[in-house]
């Protein structure tokens, strides 16, 4: 018969390959093998509110995992409960924070919870100690997520909060290193790339880790991210094989989130060339319940937004996402749909999705598709100016972030086009009209007469299609910002 230990180890494995009916059936059976008060009881019910924080079941979880944590006062000295006490821990902090993510007081606790725990890292030895190997490998990754969340948000300038991302990722890595795992720490570093617009670090990041990942859940996740990278670069042959190693690599998962990233390769690979998205659209669909949808809306956004680039009619994409999220969008992904499905159809988005769309923390890449859509809308309107300056915008946001996204740009910028190159006569009084000079004052400073330069601006009106003085001098401005590079 087996140990409790062993049930519960198995519980993790288990859900670590997806395979959640058979994780909660070695708990039961661990739960009924403890005794009351004994060190077992403290590692069923660390085990049972681990999955059950893992099954997103956080009230449930931190319910648990502080009622182990109270019973455990007279095993503390006991070198065999240091992983459940650990990993019961680390269940408490993240769930408190998870359901208290606007409250700075219990995030910091939270994470001074997780520090402590992933500092005993310091004194695991390989093969000694498995159970606080996990502990510690949890407490990392989750600590890790606390402290990106903090930098995105913090005060400081954009690239300082993305410096001290990055930097949290090496500290993480190097804590990581010392226990047998990497947690969830490859795959935040790769979620970091999308957060920051910066394509070859999450390139290089999720090559480190696809490969040589073991526990399945984290692989399939993996793959699709390193679909959508290959994807958004334009490497299609890359993109079809990444998506079919996903769904692949997922038979038999039975956990939702899982399912939905496997599906979601499929989708990539299928607009990469690898067969029907609409049928790829209907096996993510398939992939879970009404439910298991609804926990992850974006991730239906993410596959429809793949079928969109791809080429594939509005009405099916709206008809996939009725389907998969009957009861609706939240509010938020709403707006932002809304103005892209719109711009989609070549209509004007509604000004209010737009604005709302814009508010959203979105990563650069989503941040720069709205600007493209409001481009288009102001370039539908006839105001070019402002549609340059937003793809100029949209083209700062995507600068370590080249393919798809930034060639739309350039060609948004090719469509409004550029002023005809001025002779050397029109670029000198250009350049002093850029000054808000006068003609009077331009004629005086080149030494020639106002109407000689009345002919330099009409020519240069006629030759660029500008209606004023005013939109000619706007037009320049927009052009010789979006050709600094």
């Amino acid at each position: 018969m087996d140990s409790v230990r062993e049930l519960v180890s198995a519980s993790r494995v288990a859900w670590l390959r997806s395979e959640g009916s058979d994780a909660w059936a070695a708990l039961d059976r661990a739960d009924a093998l403890t005794v009351p008060g004994s060190v077992d009881e403290l590692r069923a019910m660390a085990g049972r509110a681990r999955i059950l924080a893992s099954a997103e079941r956080l009230s449930e979880a931190l319910e648990l995992s502080e009622r182990c944590l109270s019973r455990a006062g007279t095993h503390c000295d006991n070198p065999d409960a240091a992983g459940p006490i650990a990993d019961a821990t680390v269940t408490a902090a993240t769930c408190r924070g998870l359901l208290h993510p606007s409250d700075p007081t219990i995030q910091e606790r939270s994470l001074r919870e997780l520090q402590a725990v992933a500092a005993s890292a310091k004194s695991i030895r390989a093969g000694k100690d498995d159970e606080l190997d996990v502990a510690v490998e949890r407490a990392v990754s989750n600590a890790l997520g606390i402290e990106l969340a903090r930098a995105e948000a913090g005060t400081g300038t954009r690239g300082e909060s993305h410096s001290e991302a990055w930097t949290a990722v090496a500290r993480a890595r190097s804590v990581i290193e010392m226990t047998s795992g990497a947690g969830t720490v490859l795959r935040q570093a790769v979620d970091l790339s999308f957060a920051t617009g910066d394509w070859e670090r999450g390139w290089d990041y999720v090559h480190q880790a696809v490969d040589r990942e073991g526990a399945r859940n984290e692989r399939v996740a993996l793959l699709a991210k390193a679909a959508l990278l290959a994807w958004e670069r334009g490497l299609l042959i890359p993109a079809q094989e990444l998506g079919e190693r996903c769904v692949q690599s997922s038979v038999g998962a039975d956990l939702p989130w899982v399912r939905l990233y496997a599906y979601l390769g499929g989708v990539v690979a299928a607009a990469a060339g690898g067969g029907n998205v609409k049928n790829a659209l209907n096996s993510y669909r398939l992939s879970t319940t009404i439910a298991g949808h609804r926990s992850r809306p974006h991730r239906a956004w993410e596959a429809a937004q793949v079928a969109l680039d791809a080429g594939t009619d509005t009405d099916q994409i709206r008809s996939f996402l009725r389907s998969v999220l009957p009861a609706g969008m939240p509010s938020w992904l709403d707006h932002l749909t809304s103005a892209v499905l719109a711009d989609a159809d070549e209509h004007a988005p509604g000004p209010a999705d737009l604005d709302a769309a814009l508010e959203l923390p979105l990563s650069p890449g989503g941040r720069a598709r709205i600007l493209i859509v409001r481009a288009r809308d102001h370039r539908r309107e006839d105001r070019k100016n402002s549609a340059v300056l937003d793809l100029h915008t949209a083209r700062q946001l995507l600068h370590a972030w080249p393919g798809r996204i930034t060639d739309t740009i350039e060609r948004e910028l090719a469509v409004i086009g550029t002023l005809t190159s001025p002779t050397p006569a029109q670029s000198r009084v250009l350049a002093l009209m850029l000054e808000g000079w006068s003609n009077e004052r331009i004629a005086a400073k080149l030494g020639c007469s106002p109407r000689t330069v009345a002919v330099h601006v009409s020519a240069m009106l006629a030759a660029s299609g500008a209606s004023s003085r005013t939109d000619l001098v706007a037009h320049e401005l927009c052009c010789r910002i979006t050709e600094s590079r």
